[in-house]
């Protein structure tokens, strides 16, 4: 985390405006970081766990800011952003930040049209969370955050240079991802690198089995948590086999997914070793 990030952190933005913030996410260490994240900007948040979960909780009860996920399953940020547009009065209308591991400009364009207004790139980077947060205001003091049929650009996701890098792990991402934590990292780190190496093997056998029975939706998806979460610790060789098989299991067709899936078992083999190590203190991230 740089000084500006620290200092962001230290002045508390949720203090001087208070929002109302809906968190949706099905990734359990995703929802861990970004509420980590949250509380140590003085805000607090909901969570849902997929689309249809969000716009019952939206309806239930109207809140300034959804922060939502796009790839999501039985209902995916897109969709459920086009729900809420078209199924919630005008006053009731929240800020819906898009927060996703994609990168590319038709991905942008597809929240864009679904109605969201803003865009964070995962793993969540704190100065672009804090600027997408600093242009909401609460619904009481604009009657709607965004009124539906209104549009503007969507900020693109801010590209990180990688400071350093040991043979499996980026040590700048994964010392961005302690800072991140805060004071809590030293309780949660543990927590998540175990939960981590149990959940991503699930993962690679989930996608395995998707394949077999050609369900390319399913592949993509759980290709890209994967992705996602191998990069919030900076398991750069892993993420982007992880990134391959998504764009494979996106574009089709499925010619050489076999051997993607493959080679994401292979890294995970070494991402996992070298995880064990920061586990127990042997390598030691300056």
């Amino acid at each position: 985390m740089s000084i500006g990030e620290k200092a962001a952190f230290d002045s508390q933005p949720g203090k001087r405006k208070p929002l109302q913030i809906l968190l949706v996410d099905d990734n359990e260490m995703n929802q861990e970081l970004a509420l980590a994240i949250l509380e140590q900007l003085g805000y607090h948040a909901d969570v849902a766990g997929n689309g249809y979960e969000a716009v019952q909780a939206v309806k239930r009860r109207p809140c300034d800011v959804v922060l939502m996920d796009v790839e999501m399953p039985e209902m995916d940020g897109i969709e459920a952003t086009r729900v809420i547009r078209r199924e919630l009065g005008t006053a009731s209308q929240p800020r819906i930040i898009a927060m996703t591991a994609a990168d590319m400009q038709d991905d942008r364009e597809r929240c864009l049209k679904a109605g969201m207004n803003d865009y964070v790139s995962k793993p969540i980077i704190v100065q672009q969370l804090i600027d997408a947060l600093s242009r909401c205001q609460p619904l009481s003091q604009t009657g709607s955050s965004r009124p539906p049929g209104q549009t503007e650009e969507l900020q693109a996701p801010v590209k990180v240079v990688n400071a350093g890098t040991t043979e499996v792990i980026d040590l700048a991402a994964f010392d961005r991802l302690r800072a991140t934590l805060g004071k809590q990292a030293k309780e949660m780190l543990p927590g998540l690198i175990d939960g981590f190496v149990a959940e991503a093997p699930r993962m690679i056998e989930r996608a395995r089995r998707a394949l077999e029975n050609i369900n390319e939706s399913e592949l993509r998806r759980e290709a890209h948590t994967l992705k996602s979460n191998a990069a919030c610790f900076g398991l750069t060789a892993l993420a982007e086999a992880a990134r391959d098989l998504e764009t494979t299991a996106k574009n089709k067709p499925l010619d050489g997914a076999l051997n993607l899936i493959e080679r994401i078992e292979a890294e995970f083999t070494q991402a996992e070793k070298a995880l064990q190590e920061v586990r127990k203190g042997m390598l030691i991230i300056k």
